[in-house]
């Protein structure tokens, strides 16, 4: 029933979708309203989301399992997880830095 009701949804008007390209410039399909506006879409801006979005991960994932480990009394794994989510979040840090 909800895949049904999915279908029944009408696009937007060419100038919502211009208007929010204009506003917040998205990554991604946006080619023909990049061409319609007149603004380019930025170079290896999807590049640059996926290589941040596994920096991410990584600082995430282990920066809980190190936390988790050192209290449950793990040093040994737990320290060097620990700093592979500092280095990854240095490495995060630069990449969100220059490119705002």
């Amino acid at each position: 029933m909800h895949l049904y009701r999915c279908g029944e949804a009408k696009p937007e008007k060419d100038e919502v979708l211009d208007s929010f390209y204009e506003k917040i410039r998205p990554n991604g399909l946006w080619g023909p309203v990049a061409k319609r506006t007149g603004i380019p879409i930025e170079k290896g801006a999807m590049m640059r989301n996926w290589i941040t979005w596994i920096w991410g991960c990584s600082f995430i994932l282990t920066g809980l399992m190190g936390t988790g480990l050192v209290i449950l009394g793990s040093m040994e794994i737990g320290v060097p997880l620990l700093i592979v989510a500092a280095v990854s979040f240095g490495i995060l840090y630069h990449i969100i830095r220059e490119s705002s």
